[in-house]
């Protein structure tokens, strides 16, 4: 019995000599789940766990609508469009990647369909799990007229600015909208010119027609818009954004 023991233990001896425990993937390991000693069954038993952390795969749903509509366009479906994504506490979309997947099939139950992005982290700032909000280029950079949200009101089915004209009269002008970009600036896709006066603060107490003393304003994409004297307006930005329509 002595020596069938003995044989047993050369034999796990053997059996340990030639183990190589080799992680499937590169990334940051965890902590152990066993300390040297404990008994380990191959195959069964997690050792650890192991997160790849460049690249970052960003997995989201998009609605059955949004789908039709970036098919009719003819962009945003394909592998390696330009996706931008921000996190929970930020206010712009900073950072870069590409489409790499579209499910084959919309969710019946969800009304959805499933895709990912490929988003590089070099400095292993993103982590596994974390949540965040995803812009998916839908067209090329275009020029496009930018206003500060808090100027765009809502009338009703509509949506309006109010500008000054040449008589320094109030006038309501409609606007179609596109996306929010740089923090705070709306895109307008019509309804003004480059050179129309849009008022910027004090619109809660302009009226159509009145007159104004109107007073330059400054337009300050990136945060809440400053407090500008009331009836302050400017002309809108007319900066280049990669932006979808």
């Amino acid at each position: 019995q002595v020596a069938a023991a003995g044989a047993v233990v050369r034999a796990r001896e053997l059996d340990l000599a030639f183990t190589r425990v080799t992680a499937p993937i590169s990334g940051r390991i965890s902590e152990r789940r066993v300390d040297p000693g404990n008994a380990v069954t191959a195959d069964q038993t997690v050792l650890t766990t192991i997160v790849s952390t460049n690249p970052l795969h960003f997995v989201f749903q998009g609605s059955e609508a949004l789908l039709l509509k970036y098919q009719r366009q003819g962009a945003g479906t394909q592998n390696g469009t330009p996706v931008r994504v921000k996190l929970s506490d930020e206010a712009d979309y900073s950072h870069a990647g590409t489409l790499d997947f579209v499910d084959n099939a919309i969710d019946a139950g969800a009304g959805t369909i499933r895709a990912r992005a490929v988003i590089a982290n070099p400095g292993g700032f993103l982590k596994p799990g974390m949540f965040g909000n995803l812009r998916l280029e839908a067209s090329r950079p275009y020029p496009a007229l930018l206003v500060p949200d808090t100027a765009v009101i809502a009338d009703a089915a509509r949506q309006v600015v109010y500008v000054v004209d040449k008589n320094n009269a109030v006038v309501v002008r409609p606007v179609q909208t596109g996306p929010l970009v740089m923090g705070n600036l709306r895109v307008v896709r019509s309804g003004i010119a480059r050179e129309d006066r849009v008022i910027i603060d004090g619109t809660q107490r302009a009226m159509p027609g009145q007159k104004v003393n109107p007073k330059q304003g400054k337009i300050q994409p990136g945060a809440a818009q400053a407090s500008t004297p009331p009836g302050s307006s400017a002309p809108p930005s007319s900066s280049a954004q990669p932006v979808g329509r």
